[in-house]
């Protein structure tokens, strides 16, 4: 069964770049990710983004850029939305952190309320209003195709109005050829159903077979992204 949609948000934050394509914040430096505030991020205060781990403020910023890309505002009414997102690196270094604390019999709640790869989707259902169902995807082949099948399926299935999908890692230091790194960053897509007049539509009927709307095979999430807007100029 062939599952399609219509991709009408794209948010991302990466090394040299981040935001959506209407809003793209350039950094003067590509050696590390960037340190997320608030204000990079949402126009009013928000309490818990301070509280959120580097991981958790990676992912919930890139699906605010996307979502403000796409013209779906925070706050009431409940949208029915859902989230998929998927990691190759999870959230091992707070996961790291906190056993630190764990070792110095000093457990801290801060660092625990953090230990899932899946906290900052629901951080962003609840800032958002956004009701659909929510899961991580633990990825190895680190090229997003997995979040965008299973969101297709989801949405084409009826089972929520919208998805928003993507991968999301941190920058994780590996060993010299020990692993396959991931791409550092976090890049995120709005789907709602095709409608007349469509343009940047993408259809899938397994995970590793995701098609553009001439049909061609998108190797990458990274890939779909240059296919339909060559002119935002994302580097991850």
């Amino acid at each position: 069964m062939r599952f399609e949609a219509v991709i009408t948000g794209l948010g991302w934050v990466g090394r040299r770049t981040m935001g959506h394509p209407g809003r793209i914040r350039e950094f003067e430096t590509d050696a590390r990710l960037p340190e997320l505030r608030r204000k990079d991020v949402l126009a009013q205060p928000y309490k818990p983004f301070g509280r959120m781990d580097a991981f958790s403020k990676l992912g919930f910023a890139a699906i605010a850029f996307a979502l403000e890309d796409a013209g779906i505002t925070s706050g009431p009414p409940k949208k029915e939305i859902g989230l998929v997102a998927a990691t190759s690196t999870g959230c091992i270094e707070t996961d790291l952190c906190y056993w630190q604390t764990v070792l110095k019999n000093s457990p801290s709640p801060a660092l625990f309320a953090y230990t899932l790869d899946s906290c900052f989707l629901g951080e962003a259902a609840i800032c958002f209003g956004l009701t659909g169902e929510t899961y991580v995807i633990n990825e190895k082949n680190n090229d997003g195709r997995s979040a965008l099948f299973f969101a297709l399926e989801a949405l084409c299935m009826e089972q929520c109005g919208a998805v928003v999908c993507g991968v999301c890692n941190s920058d994780i230091r590996c060993a010299e050829n020990r692993c396959n790194r991931p791409v550092p960053g976090a890049l995120f897509f709005v789907l709602e159903p095709v409608k007349e007049g469509s343009l940047m539509i993408v259809s899938a009927d397994a995970p590793e077979s995701i098609y553009d709307k001439d049909n061609h095979v998108i190797d990458d999430i990274f890939g779909l992204v240059q296919k339909y807007r060559p002119d935002v100029g994302i580097s991850l």
